[in-house]
């Protein structure tokens, strides 16, 4: 019997990225705007690049820029060769350029560089050398804006979400403790490892960020990174509790640890039927889970109101 719990209804939140997004957006359009008609390339551009991380909004600048500068040379190649171009054409420009791009390793503007080409085809303007040259610069000044907000405005500094994930992940074990010890019922684990996977792409995304002031985080990072290892330790062996045909009862010792959780799982006459090595091994499984527990709880601890640069302790090696 699996255990399931209710769902949370979606709540609409604008977020600072979004606001950064939209100010990047308007920036853009106002610059260009000062030296002509404005277009949609730029507002693109800086939507595009709004990324949590630099290196994320460099790759995609690079994508960007050889994209338009593939698409608009066979565009303008071929409008100048054929004026109007036949669809079955199009089609073929589609698969040269898909080609071409995996030929050199762009495949990141692929895409793209097909967009260009067939806006550059439709059109067929006499003036599409002009017109990519254009959107070329429309372009660069949305990315060159876009990183600029995302960058020096605000910069996404995601540690207290990390931590607050971490502290999630820490007060979800008593229920699925309850569920599995107490009820016998499998635990439904596809919560926590929603929230590990949260933590894996936060941690990535710290890991790669630049802020203001803290050019050096490595040391930073690594302890995020060992809490991160605790918590799917945490996960780890309740899901090898989880499996066991039959549990005995907890040892006194674990069963004080659990109490202090709130979890009471009653006297050892609701285990009968175990045997003594699946005591054995719940046990310790129950042990190793609650050490990571309790450990990933006092590292947490350590770090309220600290600041960043204070040496924390070592959280690879947990207590035996």
């Amino acid at each position: 019997m699996f255990h399931r719990r209710p769902k949370r209804r979606a709540r609409m939140r604008v977020g600072l990225r979004t606001l950064k997004t939209a100010f990047a957006v308007s920036l853009s359009l106002f610059l260009v705007s000062l030296f002509g008609e404005i277009s949609i390339f730029p507002a693109l551009a800086a939507i595009s690049v709004m990324s949590p991380t630099f290196e994320d909004a460099l790759r995609e600048c690079r994508s960007q820029a050889v994209g338009i500068l593939i698409g608009g040379v066979l565009g303008c190649i071929t409008v100048k060769l054929w004026p109007s171009p036949a669809i079955w054409f199009m089609g073929l420009g589609v698969i040269a350029i898909f080609a071409l791009c995996a030929a050199r390793k762009l495949e990141y503007a692929g895409a793209l560089s097909c967009c260009i080409f067939l806006s550059a085809c439709v059109s067929g303007s006499d003036t599409v050398i002009l017109d990519t040259l254009t959107r070329l610069l429309h372009t660069s000044v949305g990315l060159a804006v876009g990183v600029g907000v995302n960058v020096l405005i605000l910069p996404y500094d995601n540690r207290p979400r990390i931590l607050s994930l971490l502290r999630k992940t820490c007060g979800a074990l008593p229920e699925e403790l309850r569920q599995c010890v107490l009820l016998r019922h499998y635990p439904d684990l596809s919560g926590c490892e929603a929230l590990l996977a949260q933590l894996h792409y936060e941690l990535r995304i710290y890991s790669h960020q630049l802020l203001p002031g803290r050019s050096d985080r490595s040391s930073e990072t690594a302890f995020l990174s060992g809490c991160v290892q605790l918590a799917e330790r945490m996960v780890q062996e309740l899901f090898a509790i989880s499996c066991m045909d039959a549990i005995g009862p907890p040892s006194a010792g674990n069963r004080a640890r659990l109490a202090a959780l709130g979890v009471t799982p009653g006297d050892d006459a609701a285990f009968a039927g175990a045997h003594a090595a699946d005591t054995t091994v719940f046990n310790y499984h129950l042990e190793k889970l609650l050490d990571a527990h309790d450990y990933l709880l006092a590292l947490l601890d350590s770090t309220q109101d600290n600041p960043q640069t204070e040496k924390h302790p070592e959280p690879s090696d947990p207590p035996a």
